[in-house]
């Protein structure tokens, strides 16, 4: 077998219009090499995702957002307006 070389780290720069928008540093940690995954490990349920997790869908959604549900991704709910109140005079 021959040798496997990693990054120990990683920086991602998103531009726009030559500005930065976001930079990501990433620490790479390995962790297992050459060890059998589960297809579902690819998939949201199988990355075991905590309910309430903002999903980001490339175009953007235009109902305002996506969230994980613990079980499938939903439109996040929209907040509730008050009914029944007037404006302080």
């Amino acid at each position: 077998m021959g040798m496997f070389f990693f990054p120990e780290h990683c920086t991602f720069t998103q531009t726009q219009n030559g500005h930065p928008l976001r930079t990501e540093d990433l620490a790479i940690e390995v962790v297992s090499l050459n060890t059998p995954l589960e297809a579902s490990s690819f998939t949201l349920t199988g990355m075991n995702l905590p309910q309430g997790t903002q999903v980001v869908k490339d175009p953007p959604e235009r109902s305002g957002g996506l969230i994980w549900d613990g079980e499938r991704v939903v439109p996040r709910p929209v907040a509730k307006s008050r009914r029944g109140s007037s404006p302080s005079r």
